[in-house]
């Protein structure tokens, strides 16, 4: 046997070499899965409807993202869309109509979980023409011209989202003042005319109380209307009350420590109902050199100044809210509104694990929020912000509180394979607080690498079914949850983007007729590195025993 060259046998252990290491590396990557299938129908009394949209979205939330572009069904009222493996949430958009199983309203939209290569292909939207309600809004007998109108469920723990009309539920009165709700659920309902009148008046408006048919300024006593089917609600009238007179509030805003006053402030007011916020309104009133501001067309009722370090409000010195005031028959002359200064933090990004300074390619176009969360109840702070190309940040305009950081992603934005998990600073417990007019810096902001998942599937003991399931799922790291979601109609729940480790699994799920102790459940799991785990989670849901009544 002839021995190979010195030469020659080095070349080969090299090659050797090489194609361990390629396939090692292989191995450790996440190797991309196939699309999943998800199809359907939409019909109209057993007939497929054609030309009618449905939209399908990654995530679950409870509003259809903006830019996300439906897809037509065809002739026969197929519709069919490839997606890759993830938590989706499909909604069929037929304006007039609602969505009904068995003959009863179903909630929108559809959530769902698909696997790799999985065809999802009974997603079936049955639809029912909606009931129209009509009337005309009046005032001294004349038209009230693009007023806002309301429908809205008689009961408070009623919610009608069955409809696939997206506005159903508001309306606006055209040029002869009526206004038209239509696809509208069966249910019963109160219609409620104008908003807010120191909102109303802020947009230049009159400073109409909000009217409930027929002619009420309280919901308790309006009258409820019943939909039924596709019938049309006729000569829901409503006279609206007369204009509430306007007043004016003077003060000045100075900085409550010094007493100096505090120029270029953003003031605003807080409205109360029964001392609760009702809503708010802010302007562009603002104080001027001598920390003086005027806001004018203010209507009667219980209010609070503040000034804004909010999500989109210019960054603020100062911030601050005042103690609540009525306002009846006459101007506020000579208001002392105390203001504090804000706080603002400074810091760069770490990435747990890694040595090299470099910042990821992921991370240099996404945004950041940081909010600041008080321990009393009062407004937080929340300022968005972006890396430097060092990976630094500088936020400014925040408020005393606990720092909460998240991701800040715009619709349609995947999200980066990276967790936030901690923020620290030398000397400082985590969670870190932040104080009035303290500004820290030397901030490190701790994020580990998340591009590890856990598709898990919910089976009953005893091989027990049941349709269309509900509930959550939540990943813990000791007390603090790292993901949730919630559980598919047919079991399937899926974590993405989630760093490797060790985790506590919750799952809770609603079977009709049975305790909540034998539906919920929480057991260990252990996420591997850039790798899709799987989990069984069995239940044994025990019905709820009726007390035996003695004789």
């Amino acid at each position: 046997m002839t021995r190979p060259e010195p030469a020659k046998s080095r070349g080969l252990y090299l090659i050797w070499l090489l194609m361990i290491a390629v396939n090692c590396f292989a191995q450790s990557q996440p190797q991309p899965q196939s699309d999943g299938t998800i199809s359907g129908t939409v019909r109209l009394q057993g007939r497929g409807v054609s030309d009618c949209q449905v939209f399908i979205w990654s995530g679950w939330s409870a509003d259809i993202p903006q830019y996300t572009k439906p897809i037509k069904t065809g002739r026969a009222g197929k519709f069919r869309y490839s997606v890759p493996p993830g938590n989706y949430e499909v909604w069929v958009s037929a304006p007039s109509f609602y969505v009904v199983v068995d003959g009863k309203l179903s909630l929108q939209p559809r959530r769902l979980t698909m696997d790799a290569g999985e065809v999802i292909d009974d997603i079936t939207f049955d639809l029912q023409r909606g009931g129209v309600v009509t009337g005309k809004v009046t005032l001294d007998d004349k038209p009230v011209i693009d007023l806002n109108v309301s429908l809205l469920p008689a009961k408070a723990t009623e919610t009608m989202i069955g409809s696939t009309t997206p506005t159903w539920d508001k309306a606006g009165t055209d040029d002869r003042g009526i206004y038209r709700f239509y696809g509208v659920p069966p249910g019963q309902y109160k219609v409620v005319a104008g908003e807010m009148a120191a909102i109303s008046s802020l947009q230049g408006r009159m400073a109409l109380p909000r009217t409930f048919f027929p002619d009420q300024l309280e919901e308790a006593r309006a009258k409820t209307i019943v939909v039924e089917g596709a019938k049309e609600v006729t000569d829901i009238d409503i006279k609206m009350a007369q204009p509430l007179p306007m007043f004016t509030i003077r003060g000045v805003v100075v900085d409550e420590q010094s007493g100096a006053p505090v120029s270029e402030a953003r003031v605003g007011l807080t409205m109360y109902a029964d001392n609760k916020i009702v809503g708010g309104r802010n302007g562009n009133d603002y104080s001027n050199e001598k920390g003086q501001f005027m806001i004018q067309n203010v209507p009667p009722g219980r209010y609070a100044l503040f000034t804004p370090s909010q999500f989109n409000s210019p960054d603020a010195d100062h911030f601050g809210q005042s103690e609540q005031f009525e306002i009846s028959d006459h101007d506020i002359e000579g208001f002392v509104f105390k203001t504090q200064k804000t706080s603002s933090i400074a810091g760069s990004i770490v990435i747990e694990g890694q040595s090299t300074a470099q910042i990821p390619v992921e991370l240099k176009t996404v945004r950041f929020f940081v909010s600041s969360i008080p321990k009393t109840p009062a407004k937080s702070s929340t300022k968005l912000f972006q890396l430097g190309p060092d990976g630094s940040f500088f936020v400014t305009g925040l408020t005393p509180g606990t720092l909460n950081f998240q991701f800040a992603l715009s619709s349609g934005q995947a999200e980066p394979p990276f967790r936030i998990v901690r923020a620290e600073l030398e000397g400082r417990p985590y969670p870190i607080e932040i104080a009035s007019g303290e500004n820290l810096t030397g901030l490190k902001l701790v994020l580990a690498e998340a591009m590890s998942s856990l598709r898990g599937r919910i089976q009953f003991v005893g091989g027990t079914t049941y349709a269309q399931l509900s509930g959550s799922a939540a990943l813990y790291s000791d007390k603090k949850v790292v993901a949730w979601g919630n559980v598919d109609p047919s079991g399937n729940f899926l974590f993405e983007h989630v760093p490797a480790g060790q985790y506590r699994l919750v799952i809770n799920v609603s079977v009709p007729g049975t305790t909540r102790e034998s539906t919920h459940t929480e057991q260990a799991v252990d996420l591997n590195p850039r790798s899709v785990s799987e989990v069984t989670v069995w239940l044994d849901p025990q019905p709820i025993k009726t007390p035996v009544q003695k004789p």
